[in-house]
């Protein structure tokens, strides 16, 4: 709530995903042969367990944390997990670094809409050029795609990433989710 009332732009919601996301997240998705997977926007690693948990042995786990406050609780919470402080704007540059050059999936829970689109258009290139084709881009949002701000963020990240194959309706979580995925385009 201390990192929510101080940045409410940055975090989106004073509230912790469930991990009723995270399922949501991974829902039909056979990562057997994945072996790296970044987390943006991890927080305190509410979406954490869940999302590394369905991972095969040896698939590299990174998660990417803005706040030192928050990255310091998810340490605390996940000692055996990676995570780096940083923007999630630079992912290309902070996945190269950590020897990360392609990725099977890039599961997002940034504020995307209240994000300015300059940092947005960094992340979703840094994040297109990271995935393997196939490769899957998931994002939990507050912001259904009947709303014209949810038709927009849609759009832009389809855009970057290849086309939108779920979207679903996350009921349990508080406040109401919607996680939706696109697989990156082939070529």
């Amino acid at each position: 709530m201390r990192e929510f009332l101080r940045s409410p732009r940055e975090l989106g919601t004073a509230f912790p995903c469930s991990p009723a996301v995270a399922r949501a997240m991974l829902r039909g998705l056979d990562t057997s042969g994945w072996r790296a997977v970044v987390e943006l926007g991890a927080g305190t690693g509410a979406l954490s367990g869940v999302l590394s948990g369905a991972l095969p042995k040896g698939c590299r786990f990174l998660a990417v944390e803005r706040s030192p406050a928050l990255a310091a609780e998810f340490r605390a919470h996940w000692p055996d997990l990676d995570v780096v402080e940083g923007d999630a704007a630079d992912v290309g540059a902070i996945c190269r670094m950590r020897g990360m050059p392609r990725l099977d999936a890039v599961f997002s829970a940034l504020p995307l809409r209240s994000l300015p689109e300059a940092v947005q258009e960094r992340m979703l290139a840094g994040a297109a050029g990271l995935l393997a084709p196939g490769g899957v881009f998931a994002q939990v949002t507050y912001w259904p795609r009947a709303l014209v701000a949810g038709r927009e963020m849609r759009r832009r990240v389809s855009e970057h990433i290849g086309p939108i194959e779920s979207d679903r309706l996350v009921a349990g979580n508080t406040p109401p989710a919607w996680v939706f995925r696109c697989l990156k385009a082939e070529g």
